[in-house]
Order: structure tokens, then sequence, then C-alpha cells
């Protein structure tokens, strides 16, 4: 019992505090190796991390997340995706599974993409929040989200997401509050072997959190990235192995006094060019 309410409070601590864990947390090992930084990456991942980037996707696409926070598995998040562009509205659905029996948490998500221009996309997203916590129920919610994708020229992109804009909250059942959130980010793209992300977000009632990463491509299939983040303090590394049609992505979250938290994602299909 005492290291169920250990649990919990950790949970609670990480969510209301953070917002960078569980079901509001960001999704894929491609993104945990950059710090973070995912607002500009356009995978099957942005169906919850930001929609309007499906839009520079060509083919649909799958895929599976995972970690363990500090090796503890009641603080795990899982995660399927898929996101299926097409010529008139990209479009993907998510769910996102966080937490154990006592304290868990769902989200499921749908979004949607359209290029407005060459360089410009907008996205919205509807997700739906439920919270469950043991003998006290369950309470959920209905939660807006938008983004917008944009490629001024070649080597720079630029994107955003804003999540809650209107402040829902879950009922009065549970004392949770739904985060509200805006992100930015800018990636610059030095040569053909190295891009270099930088990411801002700011939350309602939270420090600003910085993250930055710089991703290394050794050839078409395989890379190598390292990143950093603030609030909490976090050192990112890992790489990414693309077979034909398969992607897949290691990284590792390095906190001072916590631990590791290790991820794993598979991408499919994805189609390299020989």
């Amino acid at each position: 019992m005492k290291r169920i309410i250990i649990l919990i409070n950790i949970t609670f601590f990480a969510i209301n505090c953070a917002f960078s864990q569980g079901i509001n947390g960001v999704l894929g090992a491609e993104s945990g190796m950059l710090g973070g930084c995912n607002v500009l990456l356009s995978n099957a991942f942005s169906v919850v991390n930001n929609p309007a980037a499906l839009s520079d996707l060509k083919k649909w696409q799958a895929g599976v997340f995972g970690e363990k926070r500090f090796g503890q598995k009641e603080l795990g998040t899982s995660n399927f995706s898929i996101a299926v562009p097409n010529k008139w509205v990209d479009f993907g659905a998510a769910v996102n599974l966080y937490g154990f029996d006592k304290f868990n948490q769902q989200r499921f998500v749908l979004s949607a993409a359209k290029k407005l221009a060459p360089t410009f996309s907008l996205g919205v997203q509807l997700n739906y929040l439920n919270t469950s916590i043991g003998e006290y129920g369950n309470s959920g919610a209905w939660v807006l989200g938008a983004g917008v994708f944009y490629q001024p020229v070649s080597k720079i992109r630029v994107a955003f997401m804003l999540f809650n804009p209107n402040q829902q909250q879950l009922s009065n059942k549970v004392s949770d509050k739904v985060p509200t959130y805006a992100r930015f980010g800018l990636s610059y793209k030095v040569n053909e072997k190295v891009d270099v992300l930088a990411e801002v977000e700011q939350a309602l009632e939270q420090k600003t959190t910085y993250r930055s990463g710089i991703k290394y491509h050794v050839n078409k299939r395989i890379s190598f990235a390292v990143g950093a983040s603030s609030q909490p303090v976090l050192l990112t590394f890992g790489t990414s192995i693309q077979a034909k049609k398969l992607a897949i992505d290691f990284a590792a979250q390095v906190h001072q006094v916590l631990g590791v938290i290790p991820q794993f994602s598979l991408r499919l299909p994805i189609v390299v060019q020989n």
C-alpha cells in the first residue's frame, strides 16, 4: 500500500508540475532522443504531437511507442498511432495509455491536416481524456488542439502547437487539471547529414520548458541524436535504424537524480530510396 501511495504521488507531481509525461507527454523515441522536440517531426506520432505535421507525410504510417519512466512499470506509457495522408485531407488516430490499476489515464485522439499552400499546413485535433483512480472512479473530458507547420525556405522549418486553448477541466470527481500549453519549434538543416532542432513550451502556471537536439545521419538508414531539455533537466540520446519499410528508434532520457527513462518505437511502412 505504501508503494502504491508513493507512485500515485509521483504521478500527480509529474503530470501537474511538468506536463511532460503520461498521456499529455511527448510521443515517439525519435522525439525522445532529441530532447523532446516534437512539433517539427513528421511521422505517425504527429497525430498527437502536432497534427499539422501529418501533411508532410507521403504515405500512410503506423507507429508503436513505449517507455518505462525511471524503471517503474507503473509509470509506463504506451501508444499506437496511425496516419493516413491523401490528396484531400490527411488524417490520423491514436490511443495513449498510462499508469497502472490504481491510477491510469487514457487519451483517444482524432486529427486532421490540410496543406493550405505548398509550404504551409494547418492541423486540428480532437481528444478524449479519461482518468481513473481506484475506488474514486473515472472522469473524462473532450479537449481540442491545433497546430501549424511552415517551411519558409528549404533548410528551415517552423511549427506551432496549441493544446486545450479553452482550459477544459475534468469533472469534480477527481482533482486533476487538463494542461493548457503552447509549443513553438524551429529546425535548421545544416547539411545533408546534420539537423538542429530547438523548441520552447509554455504551460499555464508553469515555468517555460526549453528543448534542443542535434541529429546526425550516418547514411540513409542509420542516424544518431543527442539533446537536452529543462523542466525537468534531462540529457537525451538515441539512434534510428531504417529498413526499407520499417524504422526502429531507441532513446534514453537521463535525469540526474531519478535515473534513466528508456524509450522504444516502431514506425512502418517507411520507404527509403536506395
